[in-house]
């Protein structure tokens, strides 16, 4: 009966040790599904991935990336209205001062130019090359004449207004170097 009740024991031991060693490797694989979930989502993102199946968890994934977006920048606000403001001769200003009494330099800070970002109509800076809130890449279309033309040598061509894309650009430009680096060669 004593050797009976001592196998059992080690019986439930042995399943308590398995037990355990199986959780690691769901969370082992859990981990892994999560670098999967993030590196598809950022080529999907950047358009590496495109399937339609993809799309509706996307969108999902999106307005929470906006909604967590919009909590830091309510923090950041926070922190700002809290934050005291110092001159660059090293005044500390209290909160309602415009000029620094010691220099005269305003101390009113310039609010940086914005645009909003055509994927997530967020705020960001004028200057931001990638979206802080969603990642994509921001262009910001400068004003063109509706025709372009180039003229060189050995180079004559014509784009359309709707061609000045950056792919467009980006691409004419590789076939363009290749046929000189060709010619150069030769």
């Amino acid at each position: 009966m004593k050797d009976m009740k001592l196998s059992n024991i080690q019986k439930e031991s042995e399943k308590i040790k398995l037990k355990k060693e199986i959780n690691e490797f769901e969370d082992l694989k859990a981990k892994s599904l999560l670098k999967l979930g993030i590196m598809t989502f950022d080529k999907i993102r950047k358009n590496e991935i495109v399937d339609k199946d993809f799309d509706e968890i996307c969108e999902e994934i999106k307005k929470f990336d906006i909604e967590i977006y919009t909590k830091y920048m309510q923090i950041y606000k926070f922190e700002k209205e809290n934050s005291k403001t110092t001159c660059e001769c090293g005044y500390v200003a209290f909160k309602n001062e415009k000029f620094c009494p010691q220099c005269g330099k305003s101390l009113i800070k310039e609010e940086k130019p914005s645009i909003i970002c055509p994927n997530c109509s967020q705020e960001i800076d004028e200057d931001s090359i990638f979206c802080t809130c969603c990642g994509n890449r921001v262009s910001i279309e400068k004003e063109y004449n509706e025709e372009v033309y180039c003229e060189d040598n050995e180079l004559d061509f014509y784009i359309e207004k709707e061609e000045l894309e950056e792919d467009f650009v980006e691409k004419e430009g590789r076939e363009f170097l290749k046929v000189h680096q060709d010619n150069n060669m030769e």
